[in-house]
């Protein structure tokens, strides 16, 4: 079949117009580290639908949108302190229980059951990590066998948990994160006395926070992601 020249450039030149706009934004934007002013004048830019900008954060777009909305940048190679707060929120979102294929999970993030099975047996070894340890652990402290077998589990578990033990438990946390982009630009460290001092009010001390999350792991966490789990296949199901 032969596609007449001036056909085929109009349909090129549409796809460019309309992926540029799109695209060359967050290329540009990606490189640039913009003014805490105008960081923290974008923080007052509403979000129409909260469930549809959480699941947009799922694809890479929308997660380097995030990460730019929030300030929410640290340097690797320095090695920051606090590396439980970006890497677990991250790693959060990429393990739904959804196929790779969907972009429209019914319920956002989740943790697989090996994973879960190992947090439980090191539970019951009485062998977790604190609060304190995990946010002292370094980039580099996650990359070993045993950071892969337990801290990105702990710092997934510590973000499933803040995000969902109660009704407005999601908005707590960006509110967090909002709280430590404020920190510096781009953000340098994730730093234990702010999250503990965030949660103080709707959790309490760090004994509480430590208790509950030990709590959600032995209770709530396997049956909150088998739900997820059904959902999950009904919506491929269909």
């Amino acid at each position: 079949m032969d596609i007449r020249p001036e056909f085929l450039g109009l349909v090129l030149a549409c796809a460019l117009v309309t992926a540029v706009p799109r695209v060359l934004p967050l290329v540009v934007l990606s490189r640039l580290r913009l003014p805490a002013w105008l960081v923290d004048w974008l923080g007052y830019v509403p979000i129409a639908d909260d469930d549809l900008f959480r699941k947009e954060t799922l694809v890479s777009a929308g997660l380097a949108t995030l990460y730019h909305r929030l300030g929410f940048y640290f340097d690797q190679s320095k090695s920051p302190p606090g590396a439980c707060i970006p890497l677990g929120f991250a790693t959060y979102l990429r393990w739904t229980h959804l196929p790779p294929s969907s972009l429209l999970p019914p319920a956002l993030g989740g943790i697989n059951d090996s994973t879960l099975a190992r947090l439980q047996e090191f539970a019951e070894r009485d062998a977790l990590p604190s609060l304190t340890s995990l946010f002292s652990v370094k980039p580099k402290g996650f990359e070993v066998k045993e950071g892969r077998d337990t801290l990105y589990g702990m710092a997934v578990l510590l973000t499933e948990f803040l995000m969902n033990r109660a009704p407005k438990a999601s908005a707590e946390y960006y509110q967090l994160l909002k709280k430590y982009a404020a920190t510096s630009s781009p953000v340098k460290e994730f730093s234990p006395s702010l999250f503990f001092e965030h949660y103080r009010k709707p959790i309490g001390d760090a004994a509480a926070i430590e208790s509950e999350l030990r709590a959600w792991l032995a209770e709530k966490s396997r049956p909150f992601n088998e739900t997820k789990r059904l959902a999950a296949m009904k919506q491929r199901d269909r």
